[in-house]
């Protein structure tokens, strides 16, 4: 006895770890902070700040350095040009310079590149705005997953105790002679089977918590306590036009900006071929051209360095052609994404306004199939129903109330979807 209650004391000393109340938006924040893909997209963002300072500095000047020496394998004269007149030349030639060179004009290559990476900046703001939408999304979709997990474990709990009850009064009948043992066995086979259904049940909700938990970045096994109930914040978005929200979608923004993309890619293709104009200023440190001494000199020069293309196998117009037919499949792409997106508007609200009879059809039948319980349950009590009536009536029970939950569930993903949709999911 002393062991026993030993026992007990300890069982209440020892500390139990408290369970943590979530809601939706805690849980959103959490998952925000967390994600992995969003922190890459702004990583993302951040290379593309460098990216645009790169290309800018194609408009300064750039200095370079060089250095060379060579070693002839055989003696080598310099003759003196109409006479006999021969010097011996030494075998190491060697050079050290600096040269400064600024871009006066690059037929608007740099210009080009500087647009270009603003434009990739811009795409890559708009898709850390996706990654943000896609992330609260996934948020939503598992946290009412979870909620969904959790009411139907709730529910299979209350199942369980029903048949538990319904077996307890076939038990005493059968004890007392009034029935039959098939009774008792019928409905002993219908409690395993509703234990069963809450140890499926039990996993379910336990998974949908421990990815819950995943997404934030915790220990999958952190206690956590849904504040939400499956059947709360039902609120139905207003419609919207489709053509007026389109702005608000980052993959049509990025679609719109691929073709800016694509045609500053054009721009920057024709530059390629556009006449250039360098300065410079040259410095070397070596020996000289005619090298008898092997001694070095320094060398001082400034130049103005144009280059035009002249010929070049049509490939300017065979380059040209191929960007503008990239830029002709960006602009499909991008009646793609608005046609998408008015299809995914106008289906996400037609399934949101379907689910809301479906509800109502839902929640009717669940006060049918308890009303059809008690009075079947009651009714076998006095002995004018079998017992398969009864269980026939738990059947409908478990799967009206089942079909109210995925109802309630399938709203959630609705208004979820359809928030997506319209561009309006917040942070």
């Amino acid at each position: 006895m002393r062991g026993v209650i030993l026992t007990i004391l300890l069982i209440a000393a020892s500390p139990v770890m408290a369970q943590e109340r979530m809601d939706e938006e805690a849980f959103k924040r959490e998952v925000l902070t967390y994600s992995q893909d969003l922190k890459a997209s702004k990583a993302e963002c951040e290379a593309m700040v460098s990216a645009i300072k790169y290309a800018k500095s194609a408009y300064y000047p750039a200095i370079t350095g060089a250095g060379t020496f060579r070693y002839e394998l055989q003696d080598r004269d310099y003759a003196i040009p109409t006479t006999q007149i021969f010097f011996p030349m030494e075998r190491e030639d060697f050079a050290l310079g600096l040269e400064l060179t600024q871009p006066l004009y690059a037929g608007g290559a740099i210009m080009s590149s500087v647009k270009s990476a603003k434009l990739q900046g811009e795409v890559a703001e708009r898709s850390v705005e996706l990654t943000v939408d896609n992330v609260l999304h996934g948020a939503e979709l598992a946290y009412w997953g979870a909620v969904a997990q959790k009411e139907m474990y709730n529910t299979v709990e209350r199942y369980v105790q029903i048949v538990t009850e319904l077996r307890d009064i076939v038990e005493v009948k059968y004890t007392e002679g009034k029935i039959s043992k098939t009774d008792l066995i019928q409905t002993e086979s219908r409690l395993a089977e509703a234990k069963l259904q809450l140890v499926d049940s039990k996993t379910y909700y336990e998974l949908a918590l421990q990815n819950m938990n995943i997404m934030m970045g915790r220990d999958p096994y952190t206690p956590i306590e849904l504040a939400d109930e499956i059947s709360s914040n039902l609120e139905i978005p207003g419609i919207v036009n489709p053509g007026d929200i389109l702005d608000l979608r980052p993959e049509v923004a990025i679609a719109q900006l691929n073709v800016l993309l694509q045609e500053q890619q054009i721009k920057g293709t024709a530059a390629a071929f556009n006449p250039s104009l360098y300065a410079g200023l040259s410095e070397t440190w070596g020996s000289s051209a005619i090298n008898i001494d092997n001694k070095g000199y320094w060398g001082h020069s400034l130049y103005v360095k144009l280059t035009i293309p002249v010929f070049n196998w049509g490939a300017r117009y065979k380059s040209l052609g191929v960007q503008r037919k990239k830029l002709e499949s960006t602009k499909y792409e991008l009646q793609k994404q608005v046609d998408g997106v008015v299809k995914e508007v106008t289906d996400c609200w037609t399934i949101l306004n379907e689910n809301l009879s479906k509800i109502q059809i839902a929640e009717h039948n669940v006060t049918i199939a308890d009303e059809n319980l008690d009075l079947n349950t009651f009714s076998y009590n006095e002995g004018k129903l079998t017992i398969l009536d009864v269980l026939s009536a738990q059947t409908s029970w478990i799967s009206a109330y089942t079909g109210m939950i995925s109802a309630w569930h399938s709203q959630h993903v609705a208004i979820s979807d359809y928030n997506k949709a319209i561009g309006n999911m917040h942070d």
